[in-house]
């Protein structure tokens, strides 16, 4: 919409949100929980609408993540691509041993007119800090039982 929100019902339709069981209501109440426990502790980047059916960021996205989170991100490949691509927590547990991670993509392919995205086996991981990238670079590291 013009004010920046974003329907709770779109948000819950998301396949992380399905997976860990998330509805409409349940998203107001956490986001309206957090902000009512502390303001400290509760998230100033998302606010909801006074009727909490919508939700919208109140700071803007960083930009500092272009070039920053470059030399925090990296590549890892390996996964078995013939078995069903990893859960996310899997590949943090692997991961979060050098350092705390920010973000996980895995990449996936879209085969023209087959379906969903078929997982390439790689994944890009962003770290909070450039040391704990460096560190993971420099470990050796197994998934599926491959080097990565």
């Amino acid at each position: 919409n013009p004010d920046g929100y974003v329907d709770l019902h779109i948000l819950a339709t998301f396949k992380r949100m399905k997976a860990l069981g998330a509805t409409p209501q349940l998203i107001a109440d956490i986001v309206h929980a957090k902000a009512d426990q502390d303001p400290e502790e509760g998230d100033p980047a998302l606010s909801l609408n006074p009727d909490k059916t919508q939700i919208r960021r109140t700071t803007p996205v960083p930009t500092e993540q272009s070039e920053k989170a470059k030399l925090r991100t990296i590549y890892a490949k390996g996964w078995d691509t013939t078995q069903p691509e990893p859960p996310i927590e899997q590949v943090k547990a692997v991961f979060e041993k050098f350092g705390k991670v920010n973000c996980i993509r895995l990449r996936r392919r879209k085969a023209p007119n087959q379906g969903p995205a078929i997982f390439k086996g790689s994944a890009f991981i962003e770290y909070a800090a450039d040391d704990a990238a460096k560190a993971a670079v420099a470990a050796p590291v197994r998934l599926d039982g491959a080097d990565a």
